[in-house]
């Protein structure tokens, strides 16, 4: 029996070991599995795992996550942290999710994030569909088509997805990261900060929204206190316009009639 130079003698075995979450296959893999061992290397490659996030306003990742277009840069972004402390970023990239367009892929990074997060806002507004369940977290298309699904961490309380990249960054692992990092915002001042999640909560009023935070309704927002709120913050016009009620018109009589 002959083999073509440029198709190598099939091995009899051969160990293979796919990074978490992706199927596992250990031990040994014998020749007739390595086609099928070799399409999930192709469709996963390299990756760091991230979460999917709500309040970022951006796509925020490690300074050492590299992908199709690294930019270094001095005048990065400053973004504030829910603790009222600010990072600025170093460099600008692209995440390797060709199936996102362009203005859906930009990201920020910094040297300050251990867990990257992906902005639920930004794929909203390219158009994408993010579908939370108790469970897990799906992206779809506008159409239904599936994009990316993340997996709920119930130690963190994140959902937590793979990111590409086609950096060689060794085995995927989840990184124990300081919670503030799970709500990162591109502003500066902490007033802004406050009326921003002020707005996010719907514009209560303040005594409601003082009795939310100390009744934990926004445990997850860290750095967020009563305190803050008594120091910094006043009530927005727009919780006023939110209690107006219309008059109700015609349930006065208009004909004026004489006593008896």
């Amino acid at each position: 029996m002959t083999h073509d130079k440029n198709h190598p003698r099939p091995c009899k075995n051969h160990s293979v070991t796919f990074i978490q979450p992706f199927p596992l296959y250990t031990g040994r893999v014998y020749a007739s599995s390595l086609l099928l061992c070799n399409k999930h290397i192709d469709k996963y490659p390299t990756h760091i795992i991230g979460a999917i996030n709500l309040p970022a306003t951006d796509h925020f990742m490690l300074d050492t996550y590299t992908s199709d277009d690294p930019q270094p840069t001095t005048l990065g972004i400053s973004v504030g942290c829910a603790d009222g402390t600010t990072m600025q970023a170093t460099a600008t990239d692209v995440l390797s999710i060709p199936e996102l367009p362009g203005a859906a892929r930009g990201c920020h990074k910094f040297q300050e994030i251990s867990l990257p997060l992906i902005s639920v806002p930004k794929l909203y507004q390219a158009g994408y569909n993010v579908h939370f369940s108790k469970d897990k977290v799906n992206v779809t298309t506008s159409h239904g088509k599936h994009l990316l699904t993340g997996m709920m961490d119930k130690t963190r309380n994140l959902y937590l997805l793979p990111i590409p990249s086609q950096s060689p960054l060794g085995p995927a692992t989840v990184p124990t990261p300081p919670h503030t990092a799970a709500n990162a915002y591109t502003i500066r001042p902490t007033t802004t900060l406050l009326q921003y999640l002020h707005a996010t909560a719907g514009f209560p009023p303040l005594s409601t929204f003082k009795d939310g935070i100390a009744r934990n309704a926004y445990i997850t927002w860290l750095g967020l206190t009563v305190a803050l709120v008594d120091a910094l913050l006043q009530e927005s016009p727009y919780t006023a316009l939110g209690h107006l009620h219309k008059l109700k018109q015609g349930i006065h009589q208009t004909t004026h009639t004489s006593p008896k």
